[in-house]
């Protein structure tokens, strides 16, 4: 194309821009203690039960997972989440 034919409005001339770009990286670590804190202020979702042991120290250690299964699988459906 001739320029006689483009536009009196469209010249070719370069252009300089300045584009400023704000990233913010999530902090994994701190998104999962505030998951965690809201979760225990709340409570779990209905109808979740939270099953711990008194006996052992050492999380659910103490927890005979195939007799709690018997226990609650009447009821409806278990799934185990850790």
């Amino acid at each position: 194309m001739t320029s006689e034919l483009l536009s009196p409005f469209i010249q070719c001339r370069p252009v300089v821009a300045l584009i400023e770009i704000e990233i913010q990286k999530v902090d994994r670590d701190k998104q999962s203690q505030v998951h965690d804190d809201v979760m225990k202020a709340m409570g779990p979702a209905d109808p979740t039960v939270v099953v711990t042991s008194d006996d052992v120290e050492d999380g659910d250690a103490g927890i005979d997972v195939s007799d709690l299964l018997g226990a609650v699988e009447p009821y409806g459906t278990v799934v185990l989440v850790r």
